[in-house]
């Protein structure tokens, strides 16, 4: 394909669980052939440290909103937990602080490092070994030495842990009772500081969390690292929204012909 294109360089795209396979494939890759090949990294809703509606669809087959995908618990908790995208966005513990609880299970509560233990009381041990299988990958959180873009919305009551009240994984709405922060709806990010931000005539008020992963990783590369939060936007809407769309074309065609994060 570089051939065909002349020599011209690649832009990865991804959204949602697409970025992180995108960011594992480049740190997979050696700076020589990125710098020879790639263009850039535009994350559009990246979750990167995971997402709780995982471990809900694991724990059992729900999710925090409706999604209409037309699949009984029963069927979705069986799927979540023999697919290894649902293993790997179970979220990780650097979201967390190191008491606090994920699960409630009645009387009993599961910190991020007690997650393993539950799930193989419960009868789900397969999960647990799906994640020390991909543990390597999935908390790899390293830069990927190459130009990044990250788009992401917040101000969306997003799932952060769960109240299961009879101590079981029954998913009826009596039963259940969800703690959310703020975030993207599927996706958390905490937040604190505000900036401003610019996409096309529309002028958004977002707020930036302590380090984010994408941010982040400005400090740890030499290329360029971007970091856009959308007010309002939920997850999957940046595939939709024109203004969104218009910054994403001018992003990947500026007036240089090189990725410039803005």
């Amino acid at each position: 394909m570089f051939a065909q294109l002349n020599g011209t360089k690649i832009a990865l795209i991804g959204h949602s669980y697409g970025c992180n396979v995108a960011h594992a494939f480049l740190r997979r890759m050696s700076s020589s052939w990125k710098t020879q090949f790639i263009a850039g990294f535009l994350s559009l809703s990246g979750p990167f440290a995971g997402s709780f509606d995982a471990l809900l669809a694991i724990l059992s087959g729900s999710f925090s909103q409706s999604h209409g995908i037309g699949f009984s618990a029963a069927e979705l908790s069986a799927l979540a937990r023999n697919v290894t995208s649902t293993n790997y966005l179970i979220p990780a513990a650097s979201i967390y602080a190191a008491d606090e609880v994920m699960v409630r299970l009645g009387d009993l509560n599961f910190t991020h490092s007690q997650l393993d233990a539950m799930l193989r009381d419960t009868g789900l041990a397969a999960v647990a070994e799906w994640r020390s299988l991909i543990a390597n990958v999935s908390a790899d959180m390293g830069p990927p030495e190459v130009p990044t873009m990250c788009l992401r919305g917040y101000n969306t009551s997003t799932a952060f842990s769960i109240r299961y009240l009879d101590g079981t994984f029954n998913n009826a709405p009596s039963n259940v009772l969800v703690t959310s922060k703020d975030g993207d709806g599927i996706v958390p990010s905490p937040s604190l500081e505000v900036i401003v931000v610019l996409l096309a005539v529309v002028r958004v008020f977002s707020h930036q969390h302590p380090p984010q992963i994408c941010a982040g990783w400005a400090s740890q590369q030499s290329q360029p690292v971007g970091d856009t939060p959308i007010l309002n936007m939920p997850h999957g809407a940046e595939l939709f929204i024109q203004p969104v769309i218009d910054y994403v074309i001018q992003l990947l065609s500026p007036p240089s012909g090189e990725f410039e994060p803005l």
